[in-house]
C-alpha cells in the first residue's frame, strides 16, 4: 500500500526536481504498415509503452515534441476528427519519430466498454494549501477501486486516472476546473487558483518522462462509477473551493485567460524570436502592420512595450523604455540574446581574419570529424586503363563475377573490344528507364543488334483511343505492341499463361507473332545484347527458365530436349545492391482467404485456415509469429504434392449428369456423361481415347474424370488455361477475370515452396526477414541461377566481397573494384569537415504544428548558398537536399541561375542539365528510411549473431557495425552518383560543395577534394577565393602545431588570435602548469573506457572540488571528447570507443 506521507514527500520533492523527457525509440515492426518500424514512447518515468498496445488498450494518442514549448496538442485540434480514438496511423511517421511522449485524449475517444477515460489533477497549489485534506480525498478514491492509477505530475501534483460508466464530465470552464480558489493578494495578482481540474469530454492530458507512476498500470485504468468519485470529490469542494464573490451568483468560474499569441508570426525568423521572447517572459499585446508589440508578463498595464519586426533577414529588437534595461534603438535580436536560433550577420571578427589582420583561428569552429591522409597514394586511372583492368576480370574462370564500380554512370562497359566477341549479353536492369539507357550506350558504342524487351503494355497510350475496327486492321504500325495488353495483364496477374489460352483466340495472333508484340521476342532471342528491364529474373531459376520457354513457344521453335538454350549468354545484373542480390515475394492475405473458400475440405484448405489463424495472433515478439509460420509449414510438409498441384489448378463446382453421345457415322457411344459447371459451360467425359479424338475433332468439349457419383455437387480440378479454353471461366472481359481465383504457374516453385526455402535458409526466428499485415505476407529469399547460366556478372557500386560470397555461398567468385577515373583540370570539390549534417541536424521537425523549418546551422548554410547565388548571375548553380529544405528556401532560390533544384530521391532526372551547371550544391547527407536500412539487415544477417538495432537518430548512425557498414556504403554511392552526373572526367571548370562530413570514399581522398569549415566560406567571402582561406586556414593550423613551451607570447597570440591572457594559459599548459585540469582529463576518459558514468560517480571517484571536475566535463563535452547520453549521464564517443 502506498504510504500517504511519503506520497506527499514525493511531491514536494519532484516541485524542485522535475524530471527529464525521453525521446521515443524505433524499432523494427512486427507487421507491415506505413513504416517498416514501430515505437516506443515513454508515457511515464521508465515507463515505456509500444504504440500498438496503447492502441489496443483503446487510449486515443497524439505524439507531442519537446519541451518547453512544444509538448502540447496539436495545432489543429479540435472537430469531428478527435472525437474517435487517434491511433499511430493517424499521425505522420515523422511525428513519431521526433516525439517525446503523447498527450491522451480523455473522455469518448479513450472509452472502453462503455466506459469514458477521466483525469482527475490534484494541482500542487492544492496539496500545498490544504495537505491533509487532499491526502485524504486520494486515499478514499485509492481504496475505492482494485487496480487505482495515480501519478505524480512533472510539476508535483497528482493525477488519478480512471475510466467512469455512462458519464462523461462537461468541458465547460465551472464544470472543467472543478474546485479553485479566489485570492486576490499582490502575490497572486488577482488570479484564481486551480486546486482541482477534471478533465473528461474534448479533453486531453500530456504523459511522458517527467510523470511518474506510483501504482497502478497505464493501458488499464480502474474504473469507478460517478456517484463514488463526486462522493470524495465532493467533500473535498466543499473545504477548498472559493469563487469570486461575482461569481458566486452566475457560477461561473474567473480562470485566467492567457493572451492569445499567433501561431505564426509570417517568417521562421520572426517564429525563432517568439519562441524567445516567451522564454524571457514576455507576452504578446498587438500587431500593427509588420510589426509585433509584447510586454512583459509582470508589467499589468504594459507601461513599457517592445516591439520585432523584420528587415532582409534579420529581425530587429527595439524597447519603448530604457527602464527595463534593453535597448530602445533598433538592434539585431540576436545582439541581445543568443539562444534565438537565429542565423547573426557576418561580425566585424570575419572581416579582419578576410583582411588577414587577424589569424583565422581567432574564430571558435566546431571540431572536424572528417580528415585526409597526409599522403595520397591512391592511383587514378584514365579511361583506356580502366577497361584494361576490367577486361582482366573476365580472364578469370569461375562463374560469379563482381564489378565493383565508384558510381553506376556505365563507362565500365567495353562492348566493341572484349563483351561481345564472346557471344550474347543479357543485361538485367531495375526498371523500362534504366533499359533505355543502357540501350542508348550501346547504339551510341555503335552497336546495333540490341533489344529492349518492352511491357506488354508498352505504346498502348498512342493507340488506346483508336477504334477498335481500325486499331485490328492495322494493329502494329505504332510498333510491336498488343491490342489488349489490359486484359492479358489481368490474366497474367491472376497466374494464367495467355500465350496457352487467351493470344490463341486474338484476331491477330498470326500477325502479333510477325509484327507485334509476340513478334519482339523473337527479335530479343536473337539480339546480341538483350536488355531486360526485369531485374530479379537472373536470381530466380524458375523464373528463368519459364521466361525461356515463353520465348521458344512465342517463336514457336524449341531446344532439342525441350529446354531453351542460354549457355552462349553472358549474363549481367546491372546497379545492385546487397539487398537486391534476395529477390522479394509478397503473398496476398487476399489469395489465403481465398483458398480457405474454394478449397475448403481440401488439404490446401486446410494449410491456409492454418495459416490464417496464426498471422491473425497478435504475439508480443518478432520471434513467436515467425516461429507460428514456421511449425504451420512443417506440419504440412508431407503434404507438399498435394499442396503444389491445388495451388496451380482452379476448383471449379459442378455435377455429372447421364448424357450419351453417339458417333453419327459409326453409331459408336463416344460418351455416357457430361459434366455441367457452375456458370454453364459443359464437357462430356470420354469413354476412351479414341472416343477423345473423335469429339476433340468434333468441336465438342471434353474432360477426362473417373470416380464420380452422378447428378451429385462436386470440385473439378483443371489449369486455369484449361478452364478458359473450355469457356469454364469466361476471360472475356478484364471485369470476369478479376473474379478468378489465383493459381501458381510452376508446379515446383509455388507459395509452399517459397515457405519451405525461406525457412530452410532462415534458421532462426529472431531477426528472420519476414513481416506481414492485413493485406500481404512479405518475405526474401536467397538467390537461385539457373544452372545453365555458366557466365553472371553482378555490377554494383555498394556491394562488397564478402556480402557477395554470403549470397551464392557454394559458389567461387572473383571480383574487380574499379580505379578511380582521372578527372579534367580546373574541376574542385569542396567538403566540409565539420559535422555530418544529416536531415535532423539541417532542419528542426515541430512535432506539434507539423511544420519543419531550418535549424541555426541549416539557416546559416541556406543564407551563404543564397549570397552565393545573387552574387555573380553568370554563375549557374544547381542544389540537391531535402525537398523539406526545397520548399522552405524555393521562393529565395527562384532566380535565373539556379538551373535545378533537386530532392535527393529525384537524382535519375538530372539528365544532362547538370552538364550547363558551374557549381553543385549538395546540403546534408541523404536521409534514407531507417527501416530499409533495418530490413537490408534482416535479409542480409538473419541467420547470424541476434541484430542490433538501436540507432542514433540525430546523426543516423548505428550501434551495431553491421548496419552501420550498409547505411556506409549506400550513403556513399549517393554522392558518388552526384559527382558522377557532374561527369568530371570530361567537363571542366566545375565545383562541387559537399555540405557533409561524411567520408565518400573515391571522393574525399582526392586531392582535388578540399576540406573545409563554413566559418571558412563566411571568411573567404565567396566560393572563388574559398581555396585561398583554406589554405591560409591551414597555415595557420600548422603552425598551431608547431607551438612549444618555447614559443613567445607574441608568437602564440599572432597564430591563435587570442590575447595575451589565453596565450599565457597555452603556455602554462606546455609548460605542465596546469596539472589539475590534464590529471581531471584523464581520470575522466579512463572512467568512462569502462563504460557509461553519471556526474556523481566521476565526482565521488576522482579526487579534486566538485565543482572544478563538474567544469572539467562542461569542457570536455563542448570539445567533443565526450557526449551526453542524457541529463548527467556521460560516454565515450562511438568513435573512440574500443
Amino acid at each position: 500500500m502506498i504510504s500517504i506521507e511519503n506520497l506527499l514527500e514525493r511531491c514536494h520533492h519532484r516541485s524542485k526536481n522535475t524530471l527529464q523527457q525521453r525521446q521515443s525509440i524505433p524499432t523494427p515492426a512486427m507487421f507491415k504498415n506505413r513504416s517498416l518500424y514501430q515505437f516506443t514512447v515513454y508515457c511515464a518515468n521508465k515507463k515505456p509503452f509500444l504504440l500498438t498496445d496503447l492502441e489496443l488498450a483503446n487510449i486515443s494518442i497524439m505524439p507531442i515534441g519537446q519541451a518547453p514549448f512544444h509538448d502540447r496538442e496539436p495545432n489543429d485540434y479540435g472537430g469531428e476528427r478527435f472525437q474517435k480514438q487517434q491511433r499511430m496511423s493517424d499521425w505522420q511517421i515523422v511525428q513519431w519519430d521526433l516525439s517525446w511522449g503523447i498527450h491522451v485524449y480523455t473522455g469518448r475517444p479513450s472509452t472502453k466498454n462503455g466506459a469514458s477515460w477521466h483525469d482527475l489533477h490534484f494541482t500542487y497549489d492544492c496539496i500545498c494549501i490544504a495537505p491533509e485534506l487532499v491526502l485524504s480525498c486520494i486515499e478514499g478514491l485509492l481504496n475505492a477501486v482494485l487496480n487505482p492509477l495515480l501519478t505524480i505530475t512533472k510539476s508535483g501534483g497528482l493525477r488519478f486516472t480512471c475510466r467512469i460508466p455512462d458519464y462523461l464530465h462537461a468541458n465547460k470552464k465551472e464544470d472543467r476546473y472543478y474546485i479553485y480558489k479566489h485570492k486576490p493578494t499582490s502575490e497572486y495578482s488577482g488570479k484564481d487558483i486551480v486546486l482541482l481540474e477534471l478533465l473528461g469530454k474534448e479533453g486531453h492530458s500530456c504523459w511522458d518522462a517527467r510523470y511518474e507512476i506510483i501504482c497502478g498500470d497505464f493501458l488499464d485504468p480502474p474504473v469507478l462509477s460517478a456517484e463514488v468519485l463526486f462522493a470524495h470529490l465532493d467533500t473535498l469542494r466543499e473545504e477548498l473551493h472559493e469563487p469570486t464573490p461575482a461569481e458566486a451568483e452566475s457560477h461561473t468560474p474567473s480562470i485566467p485567460i492567457v493572451a492569445t499569441t499567433p501561431t505564426s508570426l509570417g517568417s521562421h525568423n520572426l517564429n525563432h524570436s517568439k519562441e524567445t521572447l516567451l522564454k524571457h517572459g514576455f507576452t504578446f499585446v498587438k500587431q500593427v502592420g509588420d510589426v509585433y508589440f509584447w510586454g512583459l508578463n509582470h508589467d499589468v498595464d504594459n507601461k513599457t512595450l517592445i516591439s520585432i519586426w523584420e528587415e532582409e533577414s534579420i529581425v530587429y529588437f527595439r524597447a519603448s523604455d530604457s527602464a527595463v534595461g534593453l535597448p530602445i534603438t533598433p538592434t539585431p535580436i540576436t545582439e541581445i540574446w543568443h539562444d534565438t536560433n537565429i542565423v547573426a550577420p557576418v561580425s566585424e571578427k570575419y572581416l579582419q581574419v578576410r583582411q588577414e589582420k587577424l589569424s583565422p583561428l581567432t574564430i571558435k569552429r566546431p571540431k572536424p570529424i572528417l580528415h585526409q591522409a597526409e599522403q595520397n597514394t591512391q592511383k587514378y586511372n584514365t579511361l583506356d586503363e580502366q577497361i584494361l583492368q576490367i577486361q582482366s576480370l573476365f580472364e578469370k574462370n569461375v562463374r560469379i563475377l563482381g564489378l565493383f564500380t565508384e558510381s553506376d554512370d556505365r563507362t565500365y562497359y567495353d562492348p566493341k573490344n572484349y563483351i561481345l566477341n564472346r557471344g550474347k549479353l543479357r543485361i538485367n536492369v531495375q526498371n523500362l528507364s534504366e533499359a533505355f539507357k543502357v540501350e542508348k550506350f550501346f547504339h551510341n558504342n555503335d552497336i546495333s543488334s540490341v533489344a529492349v524487351l518492352k511491357p506488354r503494355s508498352y505504346g498502348w497510350e498512342h493507340v488506346k483511343d483508336l477504334p477498335i475496327e481500325d486499331l485490328r486492321e492495322n494493329p502494329f504500325i505504332h510498333g510491336n505492341l498488343c491490342i489488349d495488353p489490359i486484359r492479358i495483364d489481368a490474366y497474367e496477374k491472376k497466374g494464367g499463361i495467355p500465350h496457352e489460352a487467351l493470344c490463341l483466340d486474338c484476331p491477330v495472333f498470326n500477325k502479333c507473332i510477325e509484327q507485334g508484340y509476340l513478334a519482339q521476342r523473337d527479335i530479343f532471342s536473337q539480339a546480341r545484347v538483350q536488355i531486360l528491364p526485369i531485374y530479379r529474373i537472373g536470381l530466380e531459376a524458375h523464373y528463368m527458365e519459364s521466361f525461356e520457354r515463353s520465348l521458344q513457344s512465342d517463336n514457336n521453335t524449341h531446344h532439342k530436349d525441350g529446354i531453351p538454350t542460354i549457355l552462349d549468354k553472358l549474363h549481367i545484373l546491372d546497379d545492385f545492391h546487397a539487398y537486391d542480390l534476395y529477390p522479394s515475394y509478397d503473398m496476398p492475405i487476399r489469395i489465403i482467404k481465398e483458398w480457405c473458400r474454394n478449397w475448403e475440405g481440401h488439404i490446401l484448405g486446410n494449410f491456409a485456415t492454418a495459416l490464417l489463424n496464426v498471422l491473425q495472433i497478435q504475439s508480443k515478439t518478432i520471434r513467436e509469429s515467425i516461429r507460428r509460420v514456421r511449425a504451420v509449414t512443417q506440419a504440412f510438409g508431407r503434404y507438399e504434392e498435394e499442396l503444389a498441384k491445388q495451388m496451380c489448378s482452379v476448383n471449379i463446382n459442378g455435377k455429372v449428369i447421364p448424357d450419351k453421345v453417339v458417333d453419327s457415322e459409326t453409331g459408336k457411344d463416344l460418351a455416357h456423361f457430361t459434366i455441367t459447371f457452375e456458370g454453364g459451360a459443359s464437357a462430356h467425359i470420354p469413354l476412351n481415347k479414341n472416343a477423345e479424338n473423335l469429339l476433340t475433332a468434333k468441336g465438342l468439349p471434353i474432360f477426362q474424370h473417373n470416380n464420380f457419383l452422378v447428378n451429385e455437387p462436386m470440385q473439378f480440378q483443371m489449369t486455369m488455361e484449361e478452364a478458359t479454353r473450355k469457356e469454364i471461366l469466361d476471360a472475356s472481359i478484364v471485369e470476369n477475370i478479376d473474379t478468378f481465383p489465383s493459381v501458381y504457374r510452376h508446379p515446383n516453385w509455388t507459395f509452399f515452396h517459397q515457405l519451405k526455402c525461406f525457412f530452410n535458409y532462415y534458421t532462426q526466428d529472431t531477426d528472420a526477414p519476414m513481416q506481414w499485415n492485413d493485406e500481404y505476407i512479405s518475405f526474401q529469399l536467397p538467390p537461385d541461377i539457373h544452372s545453365d547460366v555458366k557466365r553472371l556478372l553482378i555490377i554494383s557500386s555498394t556491394l562488397t566481397k564478402e556480402q557477395l560470397q554470403a549470397a551464392f555461398p557454394n559458389e567461387r567468385i572473383e571480383v574487380t573494384q574499379t580505379t578511380p577515373l582521372v578527372w579534367k583540370e580546373g574541376n574542385h570539390v569542396f567538403q566540409i569537415r565539420t559535422g555530418l549534417y544529416s536531415f535532423n541536424t539541417l532542419c528542426q521537425y515541430y512535432v506539434d504544428i507539423d511544420q519543419v523549418a531550418p535549424s541555426i546551422i541549416g539557416q546559416r548554410f541556406i543564407t551563404g548558398i543564397q549570397s552565393e547565388i545573387v552574387r555573380d548571375q553568370k554563375v549557374r548553380h544547381c542544389i540537391i537536399t531535402y525537398n523539406k529544405l526545397i520548399q522552405w528556401m524555393k521562393e529565395k532560390s527562384n532566380v535565373e541561375n539556379v538551373c535545378v533544384t533537386i530532392d535527393f530521391t529525384k537524382l535519375d532526372s538530372l539528365g544532362s542539365i547538370i552538364d550547363e551547371v558551374d557549381v553543385i550544391w549538395v546540403i546534408g547527407m541523404p536521409k534514407y528510411e531507417i527501416g530499409n536500412y533495418w530490413r537490408m539487415a534482416k535479409v542480409l544477417y538473419g541467420n547470424d549473431k541476434h541484430i542490433d538495432y538501436e540507432i542514433d537518430t540525430q546523426t543516423e548512425s548505428f550501434k551495431d557495425d553491421r548496419i552501420q557498414k550498409i547505411h556506409t556504403r549506400f550513403i556513399g554511392s549517393i554522392f558518388r552518383e552526384i559527382v558522377s552526373y557532374a561527369n568530371l572526367t570530361h567537363n571542366t571548370n566545375k565545383k562541387i560543395v559537399l555540405l557533409t562530413g561524411f567520408h565518400i570514399s573515391g571522393i574525399t581522398e582526392r586531392p582535388e577534394t578540399l576540406l573545409f569549415d563554413w566559418e571558412d566560406l563566411e571568411v573567404a567571402g565567396s566560393l572563388e577565393n574559398l581555396s585561398q582561406t583554406i589554405e591560409t586556414r591551414q597555415r595557420f593550423e600548422n603552425e598551431r602545431s608547431q607551438i612549444t613551451a618555447r614559443t613567445s607570447r607574441e608568437e602564440v597570440e599572432r597564430i591563435l588570435g587570442c590575447t595575451s591572457r589565453h596565450a599565457n594559459r597555452i603556455l602554462n599548459q606546455l609548460r605542465d602548469e596546469n596539472k589539475p585540469r590534464k590529471l581531471f582529463r584523464k581520470q575522466i576518459l579512463s572512467l568512462l573506457k569502462d563504460g557509461e558514468k553519471k556526474t556523481g560517480e566521476l565526482v565521488s571517484t576522482i579526487s579534486g572540488h566538485p565543482n572544478a571536475i563538474k567544469n572539467e566535463i562542461s569542457r570536455l563535452l563542448d570539445e567533443g571528447e565526450i557526449v551526453k547520453i542524457k541529463h548527467g549521464l556521460y560516454s565515450l564517443p562511438k568513435s573512440n570507443k574500443k
